[in-house]
């Protein structure tokens, strides 16, 4: 059985060889984490320490609204199953992460991703965590939310069931690619100054 997680067919796609590096031979990053990526998840565990610890009132006022008394999930762990392409080798494969918050209120599915920046979300990665809760708990309409927390406003966006059928077959094509792939050839890209891998990648044996 694969076990990947978003993230990491999200860096498959954008460069395969910085895939091959982190999630295959296992590299230690040359750089340090980016001081943005350090505070966003600083801001995240913090979120789900003040929800766990019962301190609603010192919460972002957009992290607040969200909030209910029962049926919620803070930083849920995702293990979603994914029938591959018939293989020789595997049939299935386990999408693992962290879902932000989630929430079944009545019989709608409201689940969000808080961002510490100005970036635009990216809807797969909901849509994800849509598809694993709507097969747990059966909503009968799924919202998807974008929390920025320094802007102090969510921004929504309606997941429907033609969506949900559409990422799993995405997500079987994507892992297909990643499993046929024997060269993981670099995409060398103006990103490649900021990669936490770049010296690992410049001295790697095959500079294709």
């Amino acid at each position: 059985m694969v076990r990947l997680s978003y993230t990491a067919i999200e860096t498959y796609k954008a460069c395969p060889r910085l895939y091959k590096l982190r999630y295959i031979e296992g590299k230690t990053p040359d750089k340090e984490t980016p001081y943005a990526l350090q505070r966003g998840s600083a801001m995240h565990q913090d979120i789900a320490d003040k929800i766990n610890q019962g301190q609603i009132s010192l919460l972002p006022e957009i992290v607040q609204r969200f909030i209910t008394p029962s049926n919620q999930w803070i930083e849920q762990k995702i293990m979603l199953n994914v029938d591959l392409l018939p293989t020789e080798d595997e049939t299935e494969c386990v999408i693992l992460g962290y879902c932000d918050f989630a929430r079944k209120l009545n019989e709608s599915l409201d689940v969000v991703d808080w961002k510490s920046g100005k970036t635009a979300g990216n809807r797969k990665q909901i849509k994800i965590y849509a598809l694993y809760f709507s097969e747990l708990l059966k909503p009968k309409s799924i919202l998807g939310h974008f929390g920025y927390l320094d802007l102090n406003v969510v921004k929504t966006f309606k997941i429907s069931t033609l969506d949900l059928l559409d990422i799993r077959d995405v997500l079987i094509e994507d892992l297909d690619r990643i499993g046929s792939d024997s060269y993981f050839v670099r995409n060398q890209s103006y990103r490649c100054k900021s990669c936490p891998f770049s010296f690992s990648c410049f001295f790697d044996g095959d500079k294709t």
